[in-house]
């Protein structure tokens, strides 16, 4: 059951939600429909335009997104038409606003990724959590040599550069912090989908052939700065065909284009996609449809002979009174292990 805070005050005259909760950007996002009337003081308050009022939603009295409001839209005609009101996770400001002054100068030397994100994000009330490892830990408090920003660009651009840089991922958490993390490859399978016995009523898997490359060479041109020049090439196990590509390295010195390369790979990888839709938002477990799991899948009339491991990048909940379904978007979980992948078509 879904149940929707606005500014504290449990909001329960709503008849239908549009939630979509994501692994891969820095905010998910929300709608819903709702009753207004504009004699009560309260709900004048409550929906009252650019007001960024906080939005909270719970499933089953847990929490699963913190957020604002964003966009209101009102309508009057002859017939009863509710108001419609948007919005997105607290981190979703990151995405619109440029480096606040009080975080100038923008020149970043010696700072670590964990300092430098706390100080962005600090003008707009967005505090900076983690869940790495020891071992990336200590990758995200390496101290940075040179680093700065350009004046117009947005909190969320020059973060998820520096992140990309060290193979960490850039996202946020129910609670509208923003999260530093790392996809943690070895977690368990939370559902089987097949074409026997599956919660799914349809399952659709997309493959952008175009994108795809058997071999991807990267090269490091010496500069200024050192004589070292980098190439590095990494294959694709999924595609057969000779089709290649050649990218240049612009930043990183020559112990970097290897990764780089794998970086590319993994970008690559994400022309694969499998969408899922369900007649329900559980889990066989009873759990919540959520990013950031892992699933199987094995279905013939995808092309999916053999169980073949996905992962959940978004999952879009609908509902109201007559139904709740929900939609999960899935890649493999190469795109964020960074791993080689295997051949899931083989």
């Amino acid at each position: 059951m879904i149940t929707i805070k606005v500014n504290g005050t449990n909001f329960e005259f709503f008849d239908s939600y549009d939630i979509a909760l994501r692994f891969d950007t820095i905010a998910s996002t929300f709608s819903f429909n709702a009753v207004f009337d504009s004699q009560n003081a309260l709900h004048r308050s409550l929906f009252k335009p650019l007001s960024y009022s906080s939005v909270e939603i719970y499933w089953n009295g847990g929490l699963i997104l913190s957020g604002v409001m964003i966009n209101a839209s009102f309508s009057d005609s002859s017939t009863y038409e509710s108001v419609k009101i948007s919005g997105y996770s607290k981190t979703g400001i990151l995405e619109d606003c440029a480096i606040a002054q009080e975080s100038y100068p923008l020149d970043f030397e010696k700072l670590t990724l964990l300092e430098i994100a706390t100080k962005l994000c600090a003008p707009f009330g967005i505090s900076v959590v983690t869940d790495l490892s020891s071992e990336d830990l200590s990758i995200a408090n390496m101290e940075i040599k040179s680093d700065s920003a350009k004046e117009t660009e947005t909190v969320k651009s020059y973060l998820s550069s520096l992140c990309n840089q060290r193979n960490l991922i850039l996202t946020h958490n129910e609670q509208g912090q923003l999260l530093i993390t790392k996809v943690k490859a070895s977690t368990n399978p939370v559902q089987h989908f097949s074409d026997k016995v599956n919660p799914a009523t349809k399952m659709v898997l997309a493959v952008n052939g175009q994108a795809m490359f058997s071999e991807i060479l990267v090269m490091k041109q010496a500069s200024v700065d050192t004589e070292n020049a980098g190439q590095a090439t990494v294959n694709n196990p999924l595609v057969s065909v000779k089709r290649t590509t050649t990218e240049i390295q612009s930043s990183g010195t020559d112990n970097d284009t290897e990764k780089v390369a794998n970086n590319l790979l993994s970008k690559q990888l994400k022309n694969i996609k499998l969408n899922i839709n369900c007649d329900r938002n559980t889990f066989n477990n009873g759990s919540l449809f959520k990013p950031n799991k892992v699933i199987t899948v094995q279905n013939d009339e995808i092309y999916l002979f053999n169980r073949a491991y996905f992962f959940i990048e978004s999952v879009t909940l609908k509902g109201s009174n007559k139904e709740n379904v929900a939609n999960l978007s899935c890649v493999l979980p190469e795109v964020y292990t960074k791993e080689k992948p295997t051949n899931i078509f083989a």
